[in-house]
């Protein structure tokens, strides 16, 4: 599974996109725009906050559902803690 959030912008040219090398992978992938989330006419740096900040509790969960703890990742040394 790829969860693939992109502000939908005119900034973000479409023929960037990577949807559609996930899926050639197997991927699900979903796109996420602010309207979804009842906001419009937002700059690109505010949609990414909101979308993030939707989206982190199913990422979180995921993570841990695979057996990843944030607060002791295997490649950082980390100062802060999740809650």
């Amino acid at each position: 599974m790829f969860r693939f959030l992109r502000p939908h912008h005119r900034a973000f040219p479409t023929n960037t996109d990577p949807r559609g090398r996930f899926r050639d992978l197997g991927c699900d992938v979903f796109r996420i725009k602010p309207a979804d989330i009842g906001v419009s006419d937002v700059t690109p740096a505010l949609a990414a906050v909101l979308l993030l900040t939707v989206m982190y509790p199913i990422i979180l969960k995921t993570a841990l559902s695979l057996g990843f703890n944030p607060d002791v990742p295997t490649t950082l040394s980390k100062v802060t803690q999740t809650i």
